[in-house]
């Protein structure tokens, strides 16, 4: 069967479903990934066949000026507006790319924003598709929305209505935007609905550990809580003679990272990092990612990398400070290490909120929030904390047990086999 991917978005957006593909390819499918052309490079070695859009990526997005201010606002409503706007130039792009990557697949997967070219393509090939969700989108009671920020989950009927506020946020403005985008692909009927996307997919599998958020009762006849997909170290990626120095020559050190999300400052969020460090008494590693710090001259206790494989870095960490992304959030909690978290938009409140309630990472600091004290306070908290540090070990012993590839793998040709499928 050749399989087809479809992934759209950061780096802790492509690396989950390039592992799933890896596991596809393993169990003896042909496997076609279809990402941006700057994240495409991560999946040499798999034995996956590569294929690039020159669709605009989400670094140049998020990097640009009107980004930052995505990144910045406080109204959902305004960030995801502003994003469909960013996405809106390149979207045509994106989906004739998909289009010609998917000739001659027999099946369509997709991920995160990768539904919207995903189904699209799926439609006008008449291949049967799948959903592979990175975060817990649908709708129950037993937690909010990913969508939103943290409300008052307490009010009775709060988690439902959010989940109903999430969606018509993300269908209002990216639904319509798909639309015009496919219209030389398949000019049909409207983009459906969540709940009708759903209910036509072959499975819906979900890249997350059933450890961090259960997999709600409701959900059982059509979705699947896999355990998350991890990747591997890049084949051939060594730690640097000056990376192994700074970890053997003193106590495990703070990592530091925020990934695709780069406030307006990054040197003024690096002068943070670095003053909050030296509150706490701690060493750290700063990881650059797409520009949120700036890499300065800096004290001889902090030690600045471009990039180092979550894998291998955070096991090796005292606590990791990050924004709170699907997959660093998933990588850290592997590593068994306590988390600070800093989210900045989209589902990271989500995720900083939820490793907060399972004891592995004291509460969120905001970016728009973000001081050297605040962050210093938190940091001192997740090192020195037993109880938090044990809650994060235990947490990652569970997670490291899983094989979510796998599980993933298995639930998908399991799905294919059966002839009917529940709806949601």
């Amino acid at each position: 069967m050749v399989v087809a991917l479809v992934t759209i978005g950061s780096l802790g957006d492509v690396q989950p479903v390039l592992a799933l593909g890896s596991g596809l390819k393993r169990a003896g499918h042909a496997v076609r990934v279809i990402t941006h052309d700057s994240l495409a490079a991560l999946g040499r070695g798999l034995g996956v066949d590569l294929r690039s859009t020159t669709a605009a990526d989400p670094r140049s997005v998020l990097q640009s000026e009107a980004g930052r201010e995505v990144l910045a606002s406080r109204n959902p409503l305004r960030a995801w507006r502003a994003f469909a706007s960013l996405a809106e130039k390149s979207a045509s792009t994106l989906f004739s790319d998909t289009l010609a990557a998917c000739e001659g697949v027999d099946l369509v997967g997709f991920s995160g924003l990768g539904m919207f070219p995903g189904y699209a393509v799926a439609a006008r090939l008449g291949v049967p598709y799948f959903a592979a969700h990175l975060i817990p989108i649908g709708a129950t009671s037993d937690f909010p929305s990913p969508l939103l920020p943290p409300g008052p989950a307490w009010v009775p009927g709060y988690n439902q209505a959010s989940h109903a506020l999430g969606r018509w946020l993300v269908w209002r403005w990216l639904a319509p935007l798909a639309d015009r985008a496919r219209a030389g692909i398949r000019p049909v009927s409207r983009f459906p609905s969540l709940a009708a996307l759903t209910a036509g997919a072959k499975a819906s599998l979900f890249g997350i550990s059933p450890a961090v958020v259960p997999l709600p009762a409701a959900w059982s006849a059509w979705a699947r809580f896999t355990g998350y997909w991890f990747l591997d170290a890049p084949i051939g990626w060594e730690a640097s003679p000056e990376l192994v120095r700074f970890l053997e020559t003193g106590p495990p050190p703070v990592v530091v990272g925020f990934g695709s999300m780069s406030g307006r400052n990054p040197a003024g969020t690096t002068g943070i990092v670095v003053e909050a460090l030296e509150r706490a008494g701690m060493r750290g590693i700063l990881l650059s990612g797409w520009g949120g710090m700036e890499m300065r001259p800096l004290p001889p206790t902090v030690l600045a990398l471009d990039f180092a494989p979550h894998v291998w870095l955070y096991p090796r960490a005292g606590a990791v400070v990050h924004h709170g992304g699907a997959g660093t959030t998933a990588a850290a909690l592997r590593a068994g290490v306590p988390s600070v978290v800093v989210p900045f938009a989209f589902d990271q409140p989500f995720w900083a909120e939820r490793i907060r309630r399972l004891g592995a990472a004291p509460p969120p600091v905001p970016a728009r929030d973000l001081s050297a004290a605040r962050l210093a306070s938190a940091i001192t908290c997740a090192v020195e904390d037993p109880r938090m540090r044990e809650a994060a070990r235990a947490l990652g012993e569970r997670i490291r047990a899983e094989d979510g590839v796998a599980t993933a793998v298995r639930e998908l040709e399991r799905a294919l086999n059966r002839r009917d499928r529940p709806s949601a």
